[in-house]
Order: structure tokens, then sequence, then C-alpha cells
């Protein structure tokens, strides 16, 4: 049970419908991407979830919905009054409940999202109700999360909320007010909409933060939004199932220029710069290169997690290698994972 709840975490951890704040008074940060592309950052920190809104001609892409539908319909009601016009989709970039949790705010929308996030939320649900969930969520996601505060690299405030939100998490499972929206229009591999003159062209990316990770290249904009893939002064998560290759080649015409990107956008935090968009892919290709170099040399994962120190990846000094203010370390993950797949 351990490993499935480990392998699971990183999806269900912030995945919650209610809360005991108060929700009017959520600061809300909106980053101006482009004259028709708004970025809605909630939260002080990147602990919590973004929401993208796209204007076209023909109505306004939303892109997630957070964890909150009480958030999601204040974001949404600022995005109709920013673009002056009708939200026509939304789009789950993965399955976790911090990005559709709102879905419910956007039922008279179509929904679209990879045709892997049906049997990922419906899953995550049950798990979430299990005993062992609960507990582990108590032990990894809110007791160790105290006892690494003054080791904790990034802004200490993402561990006050990280916590905030486990415990609303808790309170969400026990009073049983999950509700799983399940996109209406579900792709495998490929899906394009076009909706006036703007293009968003969507991918299933290899199992890297979840199963059901897409990215959404839109042309006009010169801009990719990468979901939980990957996100800005954070190591990218090398789930036990990812095929490297097929991520790297999905990103790669994106990185080497073969079409225009002036913008990556995750879904926590900031925009992220091109060239820290490489240097994470950098980092694990060097990563993978190394724990194979380890292995055949008979180290095992322990071993390798030693000797593959994040000091001796300088240009990774100001990336924080945990998960969102919890004690998770992606670094240490993200070896034993890599270890995992090798034969």
């Amino acid at each position: 049970m351990k490993n499935i709840l480990l392998s699971l975490l990183l999806i269900l951890i912030m995945s919650h419908s209610v809360t005991s704040q108060d929700l009017s008074k959520f600061p809300i940060e909106k980053i101006k991407i482009s004259p028709d592309v708004m970025l809605y950052k909630t939260g002080l920190t990147s602990a919590y979830t973004n929401m993208i809104a796209v204007k076209t001609t023909a109505g306004i892409v939303v892109i997630d919905a957070h964890q909150y539908p009480e958030i999601a319909i204040r974001i949404r009601g600022m995005i109709e009054k920013d673009f002056n016009g009708k939200i026509a989709y939304l789009i789950n970039t993965h399955g976790a409940f911090d990005h559709t949790g709102g879905n419910t705010v956007f039922d008279d929308v179509p929904i679209i999202g990879s045709a892997d996030i049906k049997n990922e939320m419906e899953r995550f649900s049950q798990i979430s109700k299990s005993p062992q969930f609960e507990q582990f969520i108590k032990m990894e996601m809110i007791t160790k999360p105290e006892e690494i505060r003054d080791i904790y690299p990034g802004d200490k405030r993402e561990i006050d909320e990280s916590i905030e939100l486990n415990n609303n998490l808790l309170k969400s499972i026990r009073d049983n007010t999950f509700k799983v929206i399940v996109p209406d229009t579900l792709f495998k591999d490929r899906y394009i909409l076009k909706l006036g003159s703007t293009t968003f062209q969507m991918y299933t990316n290899t199992p890297s933060y979840s199963r059901s990770d897409i990215v959404i290249y839109i042309p006009e904009e010169k801009t990719l939004v990468v979901g939980d893939i990957l996100n800005h002064n954070r190591l990218p998560f090398f789930h036990r199932e990812t095929d490297l290759k097929k991520w790297t080649d999905l990103f790669e015409p994106y990185i080497d220029g073969k079409f225009e990107i002036k913008h990556f956008i995750g879904t926590h935090g900031n925009p992220i710069p091109l060239d820290e968009v490489k240097a994470q892919f950098g980092y694990l290709n060097e990563l993978t290169d190394q724990v194979k170099n380890l292995k055949s040399e008979g180290k095992t994962s322990e071993e390798a997690m030693q000797i593959i120190s994040l000091k001796n990846l300088p240009y990774l000094n100001d990336y924080n290698p945990y998960f969102y203010g919890s004690a998770m370390n992606i670094h240490g993950l993200n070896i034993r994972n890599i270890y995992g797949q090798l034969k």
C-alpha cells in the first residue's frame, strides 16, 4: 500500500474541495502574459495552483480549474470581466484534484482532457478514502514539513500553505465533499481545438508528474502550457514509468527553436524561462546517465543518492528539490525511480 500511495501522492496531496479559509479574501495575482493570455496565480506561494485564460475571437478557453470551486468561480468572474467575453472551453492539464476540483464551476461548457484522466481521477478518489492514506498524509505532509522548516530552501510560507491545504484535504475526505467531474472530451495522443483564429494543439506526455499529463501549444500566442510537468525553480519529477526519450522528443521542437516559444507556463508559480526549461532537461539526462553508470558499477540506489548530490550539480543551486512545502525530496525520488527502471 505504501508504494501505491507514494506513486499517487504527487497527484493527491493538494486535492480538496472545501476549506475553512475565508475564500473571498484568498489572494489572486494576475500575471499578463500577452494581450490575450492571462495567468491567475493563487495563494502567497507556489503551493496552490494557477488558472490560465486565453481569449479568442470565438470565446475564452480556460486551462485548469483550481481545487476550490469557490476560488474557481471568483476567477471565472475575473476572466469574463477582464476579457469581456464568455467561457467556451475548459482544458484540464491532468487529473489532480487541485487542478480539477473547480470543474463543477464549468459544467456549462465542454471540458477536454487526456483519455487517462478518467481512471486516474476515479482511482485517486477511492484511494483517498483509505485509512492508510489518511495516516500517510498526516505523517508525510503535515508532521514532517514542520521538521524540515529550518533547512527548507524555498519560501517557508510554502510549508504553511502546504500544511493548511493538506489539513483541508483530510477534512474534505471525512466530509465526503469530493466531486469528480471527468472531462467529456477525452483524447488519447493528440487533439486540436480551433477556436476562431486561435489553435490549441494538445499532446499527451509520458508519465512524469502523472499518467494523464498533457501539454498545450498555442502557436498564435507562441505559448506552451506544460501543466505540472515542469514548474519554475523546481526539479522535474521522474515517474517510475517515465519514458525519457518520449518526454524529450515531445519537448525538443519547442526547446530547439523549431517552434518559436516566448512563454512556457506551468500550473504552479510563475512562467518558466527557456534557459530553465533546457536546464531541467539537462538535469534529467545527466541524472539518468549517472545512475546508469553507478548501477553498472554495482552501487545500490541508496548509494547512488549519496553520490549524486545536488551539490555536485552546481547549475541547480537555485532549484528547490522539495515538493511544495512538503518533506518529499524530488531529487532522491528521481534517482530511485530511474534506478528501478534499469535492468
